[in-house]
């Protein structure tokens, strides 16, 4: 099943292409499909330019047998996610587009974190955010959206100023802090039995990107799965929960999937790297921590010519500073 042409579509993984076919002929765009645990349903999100909603799509034999609209309204509905056992349904909502709304000033995009029963399609929200600008609809909201076991949803927020994982409980109540730091999450994913959030983040290294893990419950602090000079990003456990991987990078190799293990990674496609990788004429950055006028602190990344002395000898780098000169042009 996927999306194409503003609908769903729908194919045998044992068919041919030809077998393809529509699945949905829904008014405006549906995306964001999931399919619940008994694989009986879909949920969905139906766009309608200036809100959208959240619906249940109910699917036999690749036939599309029925819709059911969840707590519909006005807002925009977001990123919806079946509970493992498939009994509810999480989703986030921002208020709807409003026409020509003037872009200065800056406003507040107060969003709300729903739950819904996914038999009688009604929904009550669990958590609301602030009225202050960093309590806005983050970047990476509808990405950190997970419905974990044991009846929590885990959610990203930046009401304390950084982009953070939380946990509360599918009922309402207080949300459990799970990344605290002065640092942001980016990816979020969970483990094979959703007790634990396979995340990445630049905490300790503010200059790079690195896969973490945390219990959903919360009261521990993320154990890193990888660390160092390399950067590591979009973590992932096997179906069977035995192995842990992710895509993975350097100043000179381009992303590549490793295995982690015991706070180390290990590469697994070692031939989807060319033999002929210029690896070795690639430069490693050397990090540079400037001062704003204003006092903000600004990180940069220096390179220092190396591998291009060789082959453009027409290029020169003095030693006194970093800067490339261009014989002939620059003199």
């Amino acid at each position: 099943m996927w999306e194409t042409k503003r609908e769903l579509w729908i194919a045998s993984t044992t068919a041919s292409s030809a077998d393809a076919k529509q699945l949905t002929d829904i008014r405006s765009s549906v995306s964001s499909p999931q399919w619940s645990p008994d694989g009986a349903h879909l949920v969905a999100t139906v766009g309608r330019r200036d809100h959208s909603l959240t619906a249940v799509l109910d699917v036999q034999g690749g036939v599309l047998q029925g819709v059911h609209y969840i707590a519909p309204s006005t807002d925009r509905d977001l990123a919806p996610q079946w509970s493992p056992e498939g009994n509810h349904i999480a989703f986030l909502r921002v208020g709807g587009a409003e026409a020509k709304r003037p872009l200065i000033p800056q406003r507040v995009t107060p969003w709300s974190l729903w739950v819904a029963d996914a038999h009688t399609y009604t929904a009550a929200p669990i958590w609301k955010s602030g009225d202050a600008p960093r309590d806005s609809l983050p970047p990476f909201a509808t990405g950190q959206l997970l419905f974990a076991a044991e009846g929590k949803v885990v959610f990203g927020s930046e009401a304390d100023g950084r982009n953070h994982l939380y946990s509360i409980a599918a009922t309402g109540g207080s949300a459990t802090l799970l990344t605290p730091g002065d640092y942001d999450v980016e990816e979020a994913s969970l483990s094979p039995d959703k007790r634990s959030v396979l995340l990445s983040s630049n905490e300790d290294d503010v200059d790079r990107r690195h896969t973490w893990k945390v219990p959903v419950a919360g009261g521990s602090a993320p154990e890193a799965l990888a660390k160092g000079d390399t950067i590591e990003w979009s973590p992932v456990a096997t179906g069977d929960g035995k192995e842990l991987v992710c895509l993975g990078s350097s100043a000179v190799t381009p992303g590549l999937v490793y295995r982690l293990s015991g706070g180390a990674r290990e590469l697994i496609t070692k031939d989807a790297l060319p033999k002929d990788f210029p690896a070795a004429q690639l430069v490693i950055p050397k990090q540079v921590i400037l001062k704003a006028a204003d006092g903000l602190t600004i990180h940069g990344q220096l390179f220092e010519a190396r591998a291009c002395l060789d082959l453009h000898p027409w290029w020169t780098a003095p030693a006194d500073d970093a800067r490339l000169q261009l014989h002939g042009l620059l003199q």
